[in-house]
């Protein structure tokens, strides 16, 4: 998958913005690109990781390993483990935190809690085995001209679509209407792409009091 420089998406996004450097100073634009590039992995699963985890005897609960920011799917001995839910693990398994490997035979499913922990059943009561966990790797965000990120050419569009969406939005007028027609075309298309079931999207992405801060400086 080839890459993209902070320089080159910023001068793409400049040109969607009638290269105003003024109203759009530097920081601002890296601000953008960085949380773009940011929230279409979360979105899309691009950047993929797999780091493994050494079970513990007798644990349920294990946290996700760094270098993973989302998991999707966790494999045993080759195998790749059923994803359930906390309650339709209990609802199958009554007895399910008392329930260990060898006795119960290995374990066989999963389920998240939030993003940062998960739990396996059945436990391993010995320790010792390897869970392979597989999601999405989060992004080293850019801060230099020549930093870089991993980004398929079909994509790159959609990124632009979305910055140039989020930097305009705010200005109102004119150019509120045609960053709201950005917006809206960067929904479409990564809709498509998304593999989580159930994603809704609001209408405008809210900023927080801190960006909005940023984004009133800049200017």
């Amino acid at each position: 998958m080839p890459s993209y420089t902070l320089s080159v998406l910023s001068e793409l996004l400049y040109d969607q913005l009638d290269n105003n450097t003024g109203l759009y100073p530097q920081a601002q634009i890296t601000g953008v690109l960085n949380d773009a590039t940011r929230k279409l992995n979360n979105l899309t699963g691009l950047e993929e990781n797999t780091v493994n985890v050494t079970t513990t005897a007798g644990t349920l609960v294990y946290s996700t390993p760094s270098g993973v920011f989302i998991p999707t799917k966790l494999y045993f001995q080759g195998k790749e483990l059923q994803k359930a839910s906390l309650r339709e693990i209990g609802t199958r398994f009554r007895n399910w935190a008392i329930q260990s490997m060898p006795t119960f035979g290995p374990i066989a499913r999963w389920a998240p809690i939030g993003l940062n922990q998960f739990v396996i059943h059945p436990f391993d009561s010995v320790g010792g085995n390897t869970i392979e966990v597989q999601g999405v790797a989060p992004i080293t965000p850019m801060a230099s001209s020549g930093d870089t990120v991993t980004l398929d050419d079909d994509l790159v569009p959609t990124l632009i679509d979305y910055c140039r969406g989020r930097t305009m939005l705010k200005i109102g007028g004119r150019a509120f209407a045609g960053a709201s027609l950005s917006y809206q075309a960067f929904i479409r298309e990564v809709k498509e792409l998304i593999p989580w079931a159930g994603m809704v999207f609001p209408r405008y992405f809210v900023e927080s009091a801190q960006e909005n801060a940023e984004g009133r400086s800049a200017t």
